[in-house]
């Protein structure tokens, strides 16, 4: 859960990592549109312009040493 409301917690939805050199992250609304992109170890998702809802995302992860690695989840936005 985020809350990308401008009071200093929780304003952003990132992932940490450790020992990742790629990482792509895609999240859909409920309808299954892409709404935004997470592009590398540092990107991020600031909620744009979405509503409050339930986003569906889906990485994939490369590891310096090679390894790739997938997970789905969701993720709860309110403002």
């Amino acid at each position: 859960m985020f809350t990308p409301n401008g009071d200093g917690k929780n304003d952003i939805f990132k992932i940490t990592t450790t020992g990742m050199k790629e990482l792509n992250c895609d999240i859909f609304n409920r309808w299954g549109t892409k709404v935004s992109n997470i592009s590398g170890v540092n990107g991020f998702w600031d909620g744009g312009n979405s509503n409050d809802g339930t986003y569906f995302f889906i990485l994939t992860a490369t590891g310096f040493d090679g390894a790739e690695y997938k997970q789905q989840g969701y993720i709860n936005l309110f403002k």
